[in-house]
């Protein structure tokens, strides 16, 4: 199995706002709200003009080569917030694949025009479906290794819709947290994280052969978007079959832990059990 190098479109998705400047089309004339503040969310019904996405205008770099095409659809909820960014952006139907990380990259990158309630700016739960398009270009690192590099073929096709249930209330999340500022485990107050997809593990040829099996324990942080994140194996199995159990876990997409309304990294155990039949 290939090792997937993700490349990462630095200049495409860099936000619009970095400059500290509203994004064109706000209407919004104060600060954007900050981390953790606690805000009511609305959706569609009276007195409400829903956000919509604002135009990019990004150009792809052209690609030479593409050895295989991958395509799939990836739909996210998130919350629009009153200065038209991103928040809280979570998977509502992840595609299992490399093309789950492209589409919370461009999310975070989207600006909106912000949505209002009554005329005043509002924050709004909303679902994005995208439609993503990648290209295989198989190259070799430093080592003569083959290494599988995905990019995108074009920007995505997207789509804001009606989420299918909207809270009342919610607590923002950071416009982008790499750190993982808060790992903690469930516990009062924390809802845990819910799988999404749970691909099965595969059997490698020399377990099978040598009737090799039981359960192999990791543990992952679910990040607050509900990617498995530093996966370690706790409890190890059998080389091959530990590998293959880390190999499945990564393809796990969860809906993430919530602590007073906002989605946060957690750790979390996972059991991959390995039984002949």
């Amino acid at each position: 199995m290939q090792k997937l190098a993700y490349i990462a479109f630095l200049l495409a998705l860099m936000p619009v706002c970095a400059s500290g400047q509203e994004s064109p089309g706000s209407n919004v004339k104060d600060a954007k709200p900050e981390p953790g503040e606690r805000v009511k969310v609305y959706s569609n019904g009276p007195g409400t003009t829903p956000p919509a996405l604002l135009a990019r205008g990004n150009a792809m770099p052209p690609i030479e080569k593409c050895g295989k095409h991958i395509e799939g659809k990836v739909s996210l909820t998130l919350i629009i917030d009153s200065a038209g960014h991103p928040r809280n952006v979570v998977f509502g139907h992840p595609d299992g694949t490399v093309l789950d990380e492209f589409a919370l990259s461009v999310a975070e990158s989207d600006r909106f025009q912000a949505g209002t309630f009554q005329g005043t700016p509002a924050a709004f739960e909303r679902t994005l479906e995208m439609q993503l398009k990648g290209c295989v270009q198989t190259t070799k690192d430093g080592n003569g290794k083959k290494v599988a590099n995905i990019k995108l073929r074009q920007w995505p096709e997207q789509k804001l819709g009606d989420a299918p249930e909207t809270t009342s209330e919610a607590t923002l999340a950071p416009i982008y947290d790499p750190d993982l500022k808060y790992v903690g485990r469930v516990g009062v107050g924390i809802t845990p994280p819910k799988a999404l997809l749970e691909p099965d593990a595969e059997f490698s040829e020399y377990a099978r052969k040598k009737k090799i099996q039981g359960t192999c324990v990791l543990t992952i942080v679910v990040d607050s978007h509900g990617m498995p994140r530093n996966i370690r194996v706790m409890r190890n199995l059998e080389p091959s079959l530990d590998a293959n159990a880390i190999l499945a876990v990564s393809r796990y997409r969860f809906k993430p832990a919530y602590r007073d309304g906002e989605p946060v990294p957690i750790t979390v155990s996972v059991e991959v059990r390995f039984r002949l039949y």
